[in-house]
């Protein structure tokens, strides 16, 4: 039989084994799977971290910010543009046509025009008003409160009686 001292001993040999189970880790089918899921997610979080910053380290996000003075005439030179295209001279005409393409229901008139002027005028800001000549600046913020007056009012009637002859419907659109 037995002794006292050794079914001590192997009562504390278990005892030290049932606090080292906490340790040791069972492999089965389902920690096996858990554990690989915990990998792999690992991974994909790490790998979509470096992917982010990679894409923002190679691309340029403030190319507003080094702009140059030819950078902000661009936008003002390709709505001029528009203008000749469009065969449109005078200022009354142009804020009767920039009116008429910023009311709800411009797309259904002249969409190609109305989308043009809007996105050129929609690109115009206060730095590239301050970096052109005065006369354009000024002509081109008349236009800008010609279209916040068609996009409020909705009505343009109040350029409509400055341009008798020119109407967004009218402006070829090739």
């Amino acid at each position: 039989m037995e002794s006292q001292e050794d079914l001590a001993k192997v009562s504390l040999v278990e005892e030290m084994a049932d606090k080292a189970r906490f340790f040791v880790y069972n492999y089965n089918a389902t920690t096996l799977v858990t554990t690989a899921g915990l990998a792999l997610g690992l991974f994909f979080i790490v790998t979509a971290i470096a992917l982010y910053y990679y894409y923002y380290a190679t691309t340029n996000r403030h190319s507003y910010t080094y702009a140059t003075k030819s950078d902000f005439v661009n936008v003002l030179y390709l709505l001029e543009e528009a203008w000749a295209l469009y065969d449109i001279r005078e200022q009354e005409c142009r804020r009767r046509v920039v009116c008429e393409a910023h009311l709800p229901d411009a797309r259904y008139v002249n969409k190609p025009v109305s989308g043009i002027l809007s996105e050129l005028l929609s690109q115009v800001t206060e730095d590239t008003l301050n970096n052109a000549d005065q006369e354009l600046a000024a002509a081109v913020r008349d236009l800008q409160l010609a279209a916040q007056y068609g996009r409020s009012v909705r009505s343009c009637q109040a350029y409509a009686k400055y341009c008798l002859t020119i109407t967004l419907a009218d402006v070829p659109h090739n």
